[in-house]
């Protein structure tokens, strides 16, 4: 037989054969089952791939990993966003399952919130399961009761601006500079006559602690050299300024003497006269 002639009866041959029972293309077993797990008994009979999308579900309703029977009985995709949740009502990583069954880029703000109520750095879980802004100004305070720098959680778990008088003490009890957090964990000022000392403890000009409160060092020590007043800055306004030292040097100490290191005239007048500088405060008057 010449050898064209053989091949096109091999190949004949084959094709009225086809493909073995059981097999891909095959003829369906007895139960209409197929050999391999990635096979099941489609139309006509016959054994076809399953599991992935558009393919028909394999036995038990089961897809391939990434893949979800659905309702008409073929695989989709699933897990990526605008696809169907996954089994377990699972979704790909930066993913979350809503209620409408579909997987949703989740974790920033205005989206739902990750797996187990889990947001992005920045943002926290509300009770609605939406990822909102944290820690800053009125905002929720995040996970862990945290806050922006300059913010504290406060007791109905909203971030508050602290550090400032009358705010809230910053986290570990500290405050803006120039005031001093109190035993009731409010800020106060501080530093000046009368109040309590800054942390260090610090007072302002040539004040001096003493249990905690800036004083007066002329009133609490009668040795104390009217030096110390060298040091303060010169001015006329506030009581820690350098004219102010001197008068109430001279006046604790009993030595008008001082009162001519005043540099403000009107001031070393009444300190010559032995008044209490208690009893005066500067004002201006606009002309």
């Amino acid at each position: 037989m010449p050898k064209n002639l053989l091949f096109i009866f091999i190949v004949l041959v084959l094709v009225s054969c086809g493909s073995a029972p059981g097999s891909e293309g095959g003829d369906c077993l007895e139960g209409s089952v197929c050999e391999h797990d990635y096979l099941v008994c489609g139309a006509g009979g016959k054994c076809v791939i399953c599991g992935f999308e558009g393919d028909p579900c394999c036995d038990d309703g089961t897809c391939r990993e990434n893949h979800v029977c659905g309702s008409d009985g073929i695989c989709a995709p699933c897990g990526w966003e605008g696809t169907l949740c996954c089994d377990g009502e699972n979704c790909m990583e930066g993913n979350a399952c809503g209620e409408d069954g579909m997987c949703h880029i989740c974790g920033y703000s205005g989206t739902i919130c990750c797996q187990d109520g889990i947001c992005r750095s920045g943002y926290v879980c509300s009770s609605e399961n939406e990822c909102v802004f944290c820690g800053g100004m009125d905002d929720p305070c995040c996970d862990g009761e945290v806050c922006k720098d300059g913010h504290i959680c406060n007791t109905e778990n909203f971030c508050e601006i602290c550090g400032y008088a009358d705010d809230l003490c910053c986290p570990g009890e500290t405050c803006r500079e120039g005031y001093v957090c109190t035993l009731s964990g409010i800020c106060d000022t501080c530093g000046e006559l009368g109040q309590l000392a800054c942390d260090g403890p610090i007072c302002k000009g040539w004040y001096t602690p003493y249990e905690g409160i800036c004083t007066n060092p002329f009133e609490v020590d009668g040795s104390i050299s009217p030096g110390i007043c060298e040091h303060a800055e010169p001015g006329e306004i506030e009581r820690y300024d350098q004219d102010w030292c001197y008068w109430y040097a001279a006046y604790w100490k009993g030595q008008p003497s001082i009162c001519s290191n005043i540099g403000w005239e009107k001031m070393q007048a009444l300190c010559e006269d032995g008044e209490n500088p208690d009893d005066f405060e500067v004002t201006w008057i606009v002309q």
